[in-house]
């Protein structure tokens, strides 16, 4: 009997261990979402969100407990709700779902400052072949008729694309513009 009572009280501590910290991070989230004013496309865009920010919390949990002893804050910001490795992907930038701040600093971090991903305007990578397609033509760029030709312009264009990302992801106003697949140095498409 004694057994039973011990396990059922077992039972509910491990429910209550598992159960709070998911309502602490829900509640996290819920607080995100008003102060990012952060709307998402429905149900199961909300729910990747969620999880995003879940993995991001996780993370920004065991970084800092590898860091003891530091003389900064680290707290999440604008982006937790976004999956790092993804925006790398689609935009080819690096992203941290965290900032720093120092431990006395009461001053806003300088990336609360920027705008969030949706409103940068980024160009995603998947679509950059329909991309350069619409450029060319844009711009009266002649379609290269050598494969080798075509490739170097058309890589220098990829890579240009990645740069105005990042720029913009620094709060740079830039665009495409008539150079954007124009080689100045040699090998200067390749990444390395």
């Amino acid at each position: 009997m004694s057994c039973k009572i011990i396990l059922k009280s077992l039972n509910v501590l491990l429910l209550i261990h598992f159960i709070l910290p998911d309502q602490n991070v829900t509640k996290l989230f819920n607080e995100f979402k008003l102060k990012y004013k952060r709307f998402y496309y429905g149900a199961k865009h909300e729910k990747n969100a969620f999880n995003n920010f879940v993995n991001n919390f996780n993370n920004l949990n065991d970084f800092i407990a590898k860091q003891p002893n530091q003389s900064v804050v680290y707290k999440l910001n604008k982006y937790a709700d976004q999956d790092p490795e993804e925006v790398d992907e689609y935009y080819g930038i690096k992203i941290k779902p965290y900032s720093e701040v120092p431990k006395n600093a009461t001053a806003r971090t300088d990336s609360d400052d920027l705008p969030f991903l949706e409103d940068m305007h980024l160009y995603n990578l998947n679509e950059v072949n329909n991309l350069y397609q619409k450029w060319m033509k844009s711009m009266g760029k002649p379609n290269y008729t050598k494969k080798l030709e075509r490739e170097v312009h058309y890589y220098r264009f990829v890579k240009t694309v990645v740069e105005i990302n990042r720029q913009k992801a620094e709060g740079k106003k830039v665009e495409l513009d008539g150079t954007a697949d124009i080689v100045q140095h040699p090998d200067d498409y390749f990444y390395g």
